[in-house]
C-alpha cells in the first residue's frame, strides 16, 4: 500500500519477542519444552510464520534473535531455505536488530554488546546478502536504555532505535506533548554522527487492546461471514479506528507503528494472519484510514518523508519506573555471581580471539572461540546478565559459559604451546585455574610450576598476581633468570571459610611483575620453584590482632596513598593522597536496605529481581554492635600492606596498598546473607566523605562515557520523590565518582562487575554488591532471588572495588587505565615442571609479542579476530572522551609496523557491527527543531598503503577487515 498523505498511514507490524531465556531455557524455549512453566516453542513459531508468508505476498514479518533463528535455519531443507532467502528478498521477512540476542542496556560491557552484535550481523549478511541488512535497533523489552547502546546502534549503521520501555512519568509528558519521537545523541564526544532516530511505542511493544489474535489471547477473532452468528466485523473496524485515532494524536506525523504481537507469539501463525488479513480488508474498505502490513524500516522511511522536525536528547533512559513506588533498580546488581563470571569471560574470550588471530585460526577439527562467543552472546541477553532470570536459567547461562570457556582454554594452550615451544621439544601441559580468587589452584600448590602469563593489553601488564601454594619456600624466576619478587602470605580464615574442602593450600604467594613485566599482546613465561628455605624477602609473618581493639590507629601507605583505620573502630578514617598532597576524611562500613515484602502503606510492592524496593530509606549495619566495629589483621610488607576488616560472621574486606599501584584495592567477601530473620537483604557498601558534591555524581555507561547524574532530578522532565533511594540508583558498570567542585578533587570507585550505585548524601558515593530476597517482585520471573550458592546455604560473592581520590586530571587518566587492566586480566596457565631454567629456556621461546610497540594510552585495542584464512578484524578505539583534561587529543596509529605476526597487506574499514564497508552506509538524515541537520554517517580518512595511518579522535572505534601475510611458523597444529 502506498503512503496516503491525507490519512493516518497505520504500520501494522507483525513480530514476536522471543527471550533468549527467561523462565525457560534457550534449549527450552527453542524446543517448547516445559510447557508447565510457560507455553512458549520458537522452532514452531518459525515453522508457522513461514507457512503464512508464503500463503500471501502482501504480509509481513519480522524476526530479532539469532540465537535462535540459526538454530532453525540450520534445520531446514535447502528448498525451504530458498523460499525464506526470497520472503527476504521481496521483504516479507525482515531481520530487525539482528544481535545474537536484544542485550541488556545497564549490566551489560560495550565490548560484549559489539561482540553479540556482530555474531548475528554477519551471520545475516554472510546467508542472505547485503539487501537483509538490519537497519533498525529494536530493544522493546530491556529495562532502561543507554546512550552507548544508541551510540552504538548509530556507529553500526542503524537509522532507528525503537523500545517500548520508559518511565512512567516521562512517557506520561512525552504523550502529552507529542515527543514519543526524537534525536537522540548519545555520545558528547562523537556529537552528530552518534544521533540516531528513536521512538517510543506507544503500546509497549503489545497489540492494541482487543486486538491479540495469538492462541495465548482471548480476544474475539473478526467474524466476517453475515449469514453466521457474532458477525462483528462493523464493532472491530469500529474499535480498531478509535485505537488509531488514540495513539496518533501523540505522534507528530501521520504515521503510527501498530506491534502485532508480545512474548513467544505466532506459534499458530495462522490465526495472527488470517486475522490481520480480514482486519486489514474491512478497515481500508471503511477508508477512513489507510493500515498496511509494514516494518519498523518502512515506517521509518514514511516518517522521514514527512520532513517534520525533532528535540534531541542528550541523557538515557535509566532508571526505569512503571510507578511512583515501583523503580526497576534491583537488577543492576541481581546475581553478582553470574554478573562477575560474564564480565570475566569476556576477559577470556578476547584472549581466546587474539591468540587464535596470531596464529591464523585452527583447522576446522581444532577448538575455536565459537562456542564460548556464541554463550557469551546469550548471556548479554535482558534477562541473562541482568539476573531477572529463574535460578535453573541462571545455571544454564553458566553452563553454557563454561563449556565456552574450557574450549577457549584448549585454544589458549595449542596456540601458547605453538609460539613458545621449539623444534622438537615437547609442548607444557597448560592447566587453567578457575578459583584463584579463593586460593584454590591444585597446579601451582605443588610450588613446581611454570607460569605463562598472556597480555591482552596493547601494552605491557606490570601489576601483582597471587597464587596459593602449600609451603612458603618457593622462588620465581623471570624470562631473564633473575629472581622476582615474591611476598608470602597465610590464606586468611576468611577464604579459607569461602573455599571450605576445596584446598589445603595455606599460604598465597605475590608476585611482583614491575621488573618483568608482560609485553603487550604477548606472554612471559615464568618459573616457580620449591627451594629449600625462605629468605628474608620472601616471608611474611602477620601479627593478627586478638579480638580487642588497638588503641593507636593503623596507618598502611605506599607511594601514592596513606590510608588511617581508626584504632577504635577499625574503619576507615582518612585517605591521603601523598603525590598531591590532598586528603579527605573517609568513613567506609557495609549496611544493608530491608528488602520490602509489599506491606507498605503506599504501595504493595516487594523488593525482587527486577525492582530495588526497600521498606524504608534507612539502612542496618551488618553487625550487631551498632557502630558497625571490625577486628583487624594488619599485614606490612615492602610490595604490599593488607589491613583485614571483620564486619560479621558472613561479611569481611581486605583494604591492599601494592607498591606503585595508584588505586586502593578492597576486596570484599560477602555471603551467605543470614536470613533466618525473614528479612530480605540488599547490601552496600557505603563510603562517606568530606567532599562537596552538590547533588552530583556520575556514573559510566556500559563501561564507556561517563553521565552526569543529581539527586532528585531528571533533565527532561519534572521527577516525582516517592522513592528517595531507589530512585536514585543508576547503573554502575565499571565506575562512579563524585567531585568537589571547589577543591578540584575527584573521588572515584571502580568495580570488577555490573551493580547499582548512588549518591544519596552530598559526600556519599554507594555500591548495592549483593542481594538475598524472599519475595517475587511480580514482573514474571514468580520466583524470590534466593540464590542457594554452590553448598546450599546461599550465595557467597567476592569482588573487588579500586578506589582512586586525586584531582581532576589525574583521576581522568587513572580511571581510564585502571578500567581497561580490570577489564582484561592477564591469563594465567600453569605447566606442573621441575625442570632447570636453563632446560626450560633451551626449549621454550620465554616471551613474545604479536606487537612490535605498545599504543599510546589513550588507543585501546578493542578487537583482534580471526575471520578467515590471511584476514582479521581489527578494531581500535579512543577510550578518552573529548572533555577529558588529558589524552584527548586525536591520535594516529600506523598499522603498517604495528604487528610482529604479520604483515598488512589490505585494510577494508567497516560499519562497527564488521557486517558491511562504511562506504555502502547512507544513513538518513533529520532535522532538529534548533535547526541542525543530523544523522550523518562517521566520515574518516581512508586507511591507505603504504602506512595504513588510522586517525582517531575521542571515542572513536574503528573497525576493520585486515588482509595479513603471516609471518609465525606453527607447531603442534
Amino acid at each position: 500500500f502506498a503512503e496516503e498523505k491525507d490519512k493516518i498511514n497505520v504500520h501494522l507490524v507483525a513480530h514476536t519477542h522471543d527471550d533468549v531465556g527467561w523462565l525457560k531455557t534457550v534449549d527450552e524455549y527453542y524446543y517448547g519444552a516445559d510447557k508447565n512453566i510457560q507455553d512458549a516453542a520458537v522452532q514452531y513459531i518459525l515453522d508457522t510464520v513461514m507457512d503464512e508468508l508464503g500463503k500471501n505476498k502482501d504480509r509481513k514479518f519480522i524476526y530479532v534473535e539469532m540465537a535462535f533463528f540459526i538454530r532453525w535455519w540450520n534445520e531446514q531443507t535447502d528448498d525451504l531455505k530458498e523460499k525464506v532467502k526470497q520472503f527476504v528478498k521481496n521483504g516479507q521477512l525482515e531481520f530487525i536488530n539482528g544481535g545474537w540476542c536484544m542485550n541488556d542496556e545497564a549490566a551489560t560491557h560495550y565490548n560484549a554488546i559489539i561482540d553479540q552484535m556482530t555474531v548475528g550481523l554477519t551471520f545475516i549478511e554472510n546467508t542472505f546478502g547485503k539487501e537483509a541488512r538490519p537497519t533498525i535497533g529494536w530493544h522493546i523489552d530491556p529495562f532502561g536504555h543507554s546512550a552507548v547502546q544508541a551510540s552504538l546502534f548509530s556507529q553500526m549503521g542503524f537509522d532507528g532505535f525503537f523500545f517500548g520501555r520508559i518511565d512512567y512519568a516521562d512517557k506520561h509528558l512525552r504523550l502529552n506533548t507529542s515527543t514519543m519521537e526524537m534525536i537522540w545523541r548519545g555520545s558528547q564526544s562523537l556529537k552528530e554522527a552518534s544521533d540516531i532516530f528513536t521512538g517510543v511505542l506507544y503500546n509497549g511493544y503489545g497489540a492494541p487492546k482487543g486486538f491479540c489474535f495469538d492462541a495465548k489471547c482471548g480476544d474475539p477473532p473478526i467474524q466476517d461471514d453475515p449469514n453466521l452468528f457474532d458477525y462483528n466485523v462493523d464493532s472491530r473496524v469500529d474499535s480498531f479506528i478509535k485505537a488509531v485515532n488514540d495513539q496518533a494524536k501523540h505522534y507528530s506525523t501521520n504515521n503510527i507503528m501498530m506491534t502485532m504481537g508480545a512474548d513467544f507469539n505466532y506459534g499458530n501463525a495462522v490465526m495472527w494472519f488470517k486475522n490481520l488479513d480480514k482486519l486489514i480488508h474491512y478497515v481500508n474498505e471503511n477508508g477512513s484510514v489507510n493500515v498496511m502490513y509494514s516494518t519498523p524500516s518502512i515506517y521509518l522511511e514514511y516518517v522521514h518523508r514527512a520532513n517534520s522536525t525533532y528535540n534531541i536528547k542528550t541523557d538515557d533512559f535509566f532508571p526505569y519506573a512503571d510507578d511512583p513506588w515501583n523503580f526497576w533498580t534491583g537488577y543492576f546488581t541481581s546475581r553478582p555471581g553470574l554478573k562477575g563470571y560474564v564480565r570475566r569471560c569476556n576477559n577470556h574470550l578476547q584472549a581466546c580471539k587474539q591468540l587464535e588471530a596470531i596464529q591464523n585460526g585452527f583447522p576446522d577439527n581444532k577448538p575455536s572461540s565459537m562456542l564460548l562467543k556464541l554463550a557469551m552472546g546469550v548471556a548479554q541477553h535482558h534477562d541473562a546478565v541482568s539476573g531477572t532470570e529463574k535460578q535453573h536459567v541462571a545455571n544454564d547461562y553458566a553452563k553454557r559459559l563454561h563449556i565456552g570457556e574450557v574450549e577457549c582454554r584448549d585454544v589458549m594452550s595449542t596456540a601458547l604451546n605453538n609460539l613458545a615451544v621449539k623444534k622438537d621439544a615437547k609442548a607444557m601441559d597448560l592447566k587453567f585455574c578457575e578459583y584463584l580468587n579463593i586460593s584454590v589452584c591444585p597446579h601451582s600448590e605443588t610450588g613446581n610450576f611454570n607460569l605463562v602469563v598472556y597480555n591482552s593489553l596493547a601494552r605491557e601488564w606490570n601489576w601483582y598476581l597471587r597464587f596459593p601454594v602449600k609451603s612458603p619456600k618457593i622462588s620465581v624466576l623471570g624470562t631473564d633468570g633473575k629472581m622476582l619478587p615474591v611476598q608470602i602470605f597465610c590464606v586468611s580464615n576468611a577464604t579459607m571459610n569461602v573455599r571450605r574442602n576445596m584446598s589445603d593450600a595455606k599460604y598465597e604467594a605475590v608476585v611482583n611483575f614491575a621488573d618483568s613485566p608482560i609485553p603487550p599482546l604477548g606472554y612471559s613465561v615464568f618459573t616457580a620453584r620449591s627451594t629449600t628455605r625462605s629468605s628474608r624477602a620472601n616471608m611474611s609473618y602477620p601479627k593478627p590482632l586478638k579480638n580487642r581493639m588497638p588503641k593507636d590507629d593503623v596507618t598502611i601507605s605506599n607511594e601514592y596513598y596513606q590510608v588511617v583505620f581508626d584504632g577504635k573502630s577499625g574503619q576507615i578514617k582518612t585517605i591521603k593522597n601523598v603525590m598531591t598532597n590532598i586528603q579527605t576524611v573517609v568513613n567506609q562500613q557495609f549496611y544493608w536496605y530491608n528488602s520490602s515484602t509489599g506491606k507498605n502503606i503506599n504501595s504493595s510492592q516487594a523488593s525482587g529481581a527486577y525492582i530495588f524496593r526497600p521498606n524504608s530509606s534507612n539502612v542496618y549495619p551488618v553487625n550487631s554492635y551498632g557502630s558497625n566495629a571490625k577486628i583487624i589483621n594488619v599485614y606490612q610488607n615492602d610490595m604490599v600492606s593488607e589491613v583485614h576488616q571483620f564486619f560479621t560472621s558472613w561479611l569481611t574486606q581486605v583494604v591492599r596498598l601494592y607498591k606503585r599501584i595508584p588505586a586502593i584495592e578492597m576486596e570484599y567477601t560477602v555471603g551467605p546473607i543470614p536470613i533466618k530473620d525473614k528479612h530480605g537483604k540488599e547490601i552496600i557498601s557505603r563510603f562517606d566523605t568530606d567532599l562537596s558534591s552538590d547533588s552530583v555524581w556520575y556514573t559510566d555507561a556500559n563501561g564507556r562515557e561517563m553521565q552526569k547524574r543529581k539527586r532528585n532530578y531528571r533533565p527532561t522532565w519534572k521527577y516525582n520523590n516517592t522513592a528517595p533511594v531507589a530512585g536514585n540508583y543508576y547503573p554502575v558498570n565499571s565506575r562512579i565518582f563524585i567531585r568537589d567542585e571547589y577543591k578540584k578533587t575527584q573521588f572515584t570507585i571502580l568495580n570488577d562487575r555490573s551493580q547499582g550505585g548512588s549518591s544519596l548524601v552530598d559526600g556519599s558515593v554507594e555500591l548495592m554488591i549483593h542481594r538475598r530476597i524472599l519475595k517475587d517482585d511480580h514482573r514474571g520471573v514468580s520466583e524470590a532471588l534466593n540464590e542457594p550458592g554452590q553448598y546450599g546455604d546461599g550465595l557467597i560473592i567476592r569482588g573487588k572495588h579500586y578506589v582512586v581520590f586525586d584531582n581532576y586530571t589525574s583521576s581522568t587518566y587513572i580511571h581510564r587505565i585502571v578500567a581497561e587492566m580490570m577489564m582484561l586480566e592477564p591469563e594465567l596457565a600453569f605447566d606442573e615442571s621441575t625442570s632447570s631454567f636453563d632446560d626450560l629456556k633451551s626449549h621454550y621461546n620465554l616471551q613474545y609479542s604479536a606487537l612490535k610497540r605498545s599504543l599510546p594510552d589513550s588507543i585501546h585495542l578493542l578487537t583482534l579476530e580471526y575471520l578467515e584464512k590471511d584476514k582479521i578484524l581489527l578494531r581500535l578505539e579512543h577510550q578518552f572522551e573529548a572533555s577529558d583534561p588529558v589524552e584527548s587529543d586525536d591520535v594516529t596509529v600506523s598499522l603498517s609496523d604495528l604487528f610482529d605476526t604479520f604483515k598488512v597487506k589490505s585494510v577494508t574499514e567497516l560499519t562497527l557491527g564488521a557486517n558491511a564497508d562504511i562506504n555502502d552506509i547512507k544513513r538518513l538524515s533529520w532535522k532538529t527543531v534548533n535547526g541542525e541537520q543530523t544523522g550523518s554517517t562517521l566520515q574518516f580518512k581512508p586507511v591507505v598503503a603504504p602506512y595504513f595511518d588510522v586517525k582517531l579522535s575521542p571515542m572513536e572505534i574503528r573497525t576493520f577487515s585486515v588482509g595479513v601475510e603471516t609471518n609465525i611458523k606453527m607447531h603442534n597444529m
